[in-house]
């Protein structure tokens, strides 16, 4: 669900300041929590368990947090993301704010069968993005038997196998989870309910998930505009996963209405194209179509979007192997693609090198500039009119193109635990993008690239 284009150049965004002049509070701010973490990760003790296993608990502080920094080698003049809801040009202090990021989770259970969980996540979002999006949990459960929980209020759109820790670095090998797989998909939380199920089966523990709500996000936008606001309503999931003797398999399916709130920019384009729309009964119908294709396209609304998805993983000493696959079809051009990666590791003692290939293939073909619209238009507007329209569908086709997103990647790295929650990774990525399919960078054009990305983070839980 990635919408963005190319050409803008936004300002940083930091999670604790909307304005520049603040932004290196923020990272300064970031540091010293991130310290603080790792000094507690290091030597920092767990918290008492309660004397009595149904006591009712006092709230209860954790967190995590990571600490990166990476250089990059591109083709072209883009910026690499690792979410498509940070800033076209991300980056900034050393390439520092990428990456790292901190989050504070309290829980607090009054009764075996109730609990009450918050989780906030600072890191870099598009500047205009609402302090709100900060917390990315706040739900209460409850579990009327210990087969069954149902949880209300703002939790994860649990339709991916990292769903529910996505942003916690420690919990994964690779310095971030794939770019291709999960960077198209901004939402990280979903306001609503969910119930899941669990049961045995013979050796292996079954779950089964049902879910429905809201998500939204904020994308980057043209500089001096209005932020771009993407929204999933009637957000509905099913999710049924096995796990057994260190495997994992998951299947998931979500449905939901998509709308993208329309820039300056895309307000320009459509008006401009009006006049076609006016004409529409006194034009050829390839035409008409082509145009109304571009506006579709400008500012989706009310799209649907379907999502097919399978996960599989294995952990069981020294191995570790995880790979996801996903379909995504609907209305939206840049969302129509298939998603995967695998990814494999090698445990040797507090060491694990790995590797990692990603792929995104669209299913959507680029759009092909209009066809002779001058030629139909000229003896009912003029040829200047003609020829205008003419240029603006052209550039609104390539404007769209710029979105579509065909890359593929492969990732070395090694990650070293050097405490029991504290971790030192280092990883190369390597790049290609096809042309028409920058869609996940910043700034990215319909041109082909390469790109060496280098990474070091330093990932801790508290």
């Amino acid at each position: 669900m990635s919408k963005k284009r190319g050409g803008r150049n936004l300002s940083n965004a930091d999670p604790f300041a909307a304005q520049a002049a603040t932004q290196h509070r923020g990272l300064v701010g970031i540091g010293l929590i991130s310290l603080l973490g790792i000094a507690a990760s290091l030597w920092g003790s767990p918290a008492p368990a309660a004397e009595n296993e149904g006591a009712v608990r006092a709230v209860q502080f954790n967190g995590f947090g990571t600490v990166g920094s990476l250089a990059s080698e591109i083709t072209q003049p883009w910026h690499f993301r690792r979410d498509s809801d940070q800033p076209n040009d991300a980056g900034g202090y050393a390439n520092m704010l990428i990456d790292s990021r901190i989050g504070l989770q309290a829980n607090y259970m009054p009764s075996p069968q109730w609990e009450l969980l918050g989780q906030v996540v600072a890191k870099q979002r598009e500047q205009d993005t609402p302090v709100s999006d900060m917390l990315q949990w706040a739900f209460v459960s409850y579990e009327p038997a210990a087969d069954l929980k149902i949880r209300l209020g703002r939790t994860s759109p649990d339709v991916f196998l990292l769903a529910d820790y996505r942003d916690v670095g420690f919990a994964y090998p690779w310095v971030r989870p794939s770019v291709e797989f999960y960077g198209w998909f901004p939402m990280h939380s979903i306001d609503g309910i969910d119930l899941t199920k669990i049961w045995a089966g013979g050796a292996a523990t079954w779950r089964a998930k049902a879910l429905y709500g809201y998500a939204g996000s904020t994308l980057p936008s043209p500089p001096g505009d209005d932020p771009i606001k993407l929204r999933a309503q009637d957000f509905t999931g099913v999710t049924v996963s096995r796990e057994s003797n260190g495997f994992t398999a998951k299947l998931s399916y979500a449905i939901s209405r998509v709308s993208v709130s329309r820039s300056a920019q895309a307000n320009q384009a459509i008006q401009a194209l009006s006049p076609i729309e006016m004409l529409a009964p006194q034009l050829p119908a390839q035409v008409v179509a082509e145009e109304r294709q571009l506006v579709q396209q400008e500012a989706p609304t009310g799209a649907w979007s379907r999502y097919f998805g399978l996960a599989l993983a294995y952990d069981h000493n020294p191995w570790t192997a995880q790979a996801e696959a996903s379909y995504v079809s609907g209305d939206i051009f840049p969302e129509h693609a298939i998603r995967s990666y695998a990814s494999l590791g090698y445990r040797i003692r507090s060491f694990t090198p790995f590797v990692m290939a990603s792929r995104v293939w669209p299913r959507s073909r680029p759009l092909s500039a209009p066809t002779d619209w001058a030629a139909a238009l000229t003896p009912l507007i003029g040829a200047p009119d003609a020829q205008a329209l003419q240029q603006v569908g052209t550039l609104s086709a390539i404007d769209i193109n710029a979105t579509l997103q065909n890359q593929r990647s492969v990732a070395l790295g090694l990650r070293w635990d050097f405490s029991a929650r504290t971790a030192l990774k280092l990883q190369w990525d390597y790049y290609h993008v096809y042309a028409n399919g920058a869609g996940l960078w910043g700034d990215g054009t319909t041109a082909a690239a390469y790109a060496n990305i280098f990474s070091a983070t330093i990932d801790f839980v508290f």
